[in-house]
């Protein structure tokens, strides 16, 4: 997980399926960092590891209504800090995948990355687009028509980068506007993003493959 900007992040859930409670079946991670640590506390055992001057930090004005702890990346202008989940078999996306969380965005910038996994052959993200919303990235270089490139993936389908237009407040522009809830949600037919009450739901299907290494 990296970012390039000063954000926190508080509580953060993963469901290979849709999006459901804390002890249902399809919750692949969650880490909420209120014990100190990024504990998976899905009984999975992605547990996270502080890289660079990452901190989990308890001070009000940095927490969600002023409890608990979150994650703080602030490493301005390089990729110096970031949460790292070592690579597990439960976190290949296929088709289904929900994603959810908290978080307070200092300084907004395209590709700042919110969650990422992978950079081989089963990569799937979740960062800023350039007008300040989410994209939804799903094995997105792949090559799907030319056996001979090596990024060719047969049998995949589908679109690999999906982007909403729902905007995300960042602390500077929206004074007063603090935390926010964001999320994605794929079934494999379509791509929801969410944004506190706000939904947009995109009739896409995003690249699929089977994945089998980090």
């Amino acid at each position: 997980m990296k970012n390039k900007l000063r954000d926190c992040l508080c509580g953060c859930c993963l469901f290979l399926g849709t999006a459901g409670a804390q002890n249902e079946p399809n919750l692949v991670a969650y880490w909420n960092f209120d014990d100190g640590t990024a504990t998976d506390l899905s009984g999975n055992g992605n547990d996270g590891q502080l890289q660079g001057n990452a901190i989990l930090n308890d001070v009000s004005d940095l927490t969600l209504k002023g409890i608990g702890r979150s994650l703080d990346l602030n490493f301005g202008n390089s990729n110096s800090d970031w949460l790292e989940v070592p690579h597990n078999d439960s976190l290949n996306f296929r088709e289904e995948l929900s994603l959810l969380m908290w978080i307070r965005p200092d300084d907004i910038e395209n590709w700042d990355g919110l969650v990422t996994k992978g950079t081989t052959t089963s990569p799937w993200s979740l960062r800023f687009n350039e007008e300040g919303g989410l994209r939804f990235s799903v094995n997105q270089w792949f090559n799907l028509v030319d056996p001979a490139d090596p990024n060719y993936a047969s049998g995949a389908k589908g679109e690999g980068d999906i982007q909403s237009t729902l905007q995300i407040p960042d602390v500077n522009e929206a004074e007063g506007i603090e935390w926010t809830f964001v999320g994605v949600i794929s079934d494999g037919q379509s791509v929801r993003f969410i944004k506190n009450d706000e939904e947009q739901v995109l009739p896409v299907s995003l690249i699929s493959l089977r994945m089998t290494s980090p």
